[in-house]
């Protein structure tokens, strides 16, 4: 089902999946999308349902990010910014954080896990830091999580002077001081991505080991960027689920 969180710029677009054998209290996952508008982002919407039908007791959630559109035209209210890394800003991260909360809120959720991939990663960091204790787990994919970095690549590679300047966007590294130590976060990245290379998610790691956070990075040969729906993403996000104390989440037979 559509459901449309209210928040300071307007509303953000969210789906929502429920299977069957539903706690009273079960499990939110939220999943984030990546920077680029076209085509239109829906793949949040499909890994959402792709988890709901895969383990027992989750409520899952695709959200569509502040700004854009997804293939039906539906819009989330607030600035897409240019997908150079500039979206991350602190109204996006707390409409994030809001939709978060109000859908655990209704779904009495026991735990929020937050999944990105991308840009989406880089979204959920910066939650993890301004909003600590919101989510008790995290599963980054090529998680874009040094976008100055980033900026620097493209700018080197392109000779683009759009990728010059600051940016209002929240960096990963700054804010891997805030995150509740009790959080936890696993990290998938390909051995080939050439969008958010290994030592993006290795260098963000290493910032959330000084602060005492449970943190791995799996470096996973032969893959690239686009590796959402890659098993060994769908095995550690069950490992993620399984491992929340009290959560009687299973994968279904």
């Amino acid at each position: 089902m559509t459901r449309w969180i209210d928040v300071p710029a307007g509303r953000l677009k969210t789906r929502v999946y429920t299977g069957t054998s539903l706690s009273k209290s079960p499990v939110l996952v939220l999943v984030l999308h990546g920077d680029l508008p076209d085509p239109a982002p829906s793949y949040q919407y499909e890994f959402a349902r792709v988890i709901a039908d895969r383990f027992t007791n989750i409520v899952a959630t695709g959200v569509l990010r502040p700004g854009y559109r997804d293939p039906t035209g539906a819009q989330s209210s607030g600035d897409m910014g240019r997908a150079i890394a500039d979206n991350y800003t602190p109204e996006v991260v707390d409409s994030v954080a809001r939709a978060a909360r109000e859908l655990s809120n209704v779904y009495q959720a026991q735990a929020i896990v937050l999944v990105g991939h991308s840009g989406g990663a880089a979204i959920v960091a910066d939650v993890l830091g301004r909003h600590p204790g919101l989510a008790r787990a995290s599963v980054l994919v090529g998680c874009g999580c040094d976008p100055s970095g980033w900026r620097a690549r493209r700018r080197a590679e392109t000779d683009n002077p759009m990728f010059d300047g600051p940016t209002r966007s929240l960096l990963p590294l700054d804010l891997a001081r805030d995150v509740a130590p009790g959080t936890l976060v696993r990290m998938v990245v390909g051995q080939n991505d050439d969008v958010a290379p290994p030592a993006d998610s290795q260098a963000y790691a290493a910032a959330l080991r000084e602060r005492g956070v449970d943190v791995s990075v799996e470096v996973v040969a032969g893959l690239g960027h686009n590796i959402l729906f890659a098993p060994r993403v769908l095995d550690t996000l069950a490992d993620v689920l399984k491992g929340l104390s009290g959560s009687p989440v299973n994968p279904r037979k």
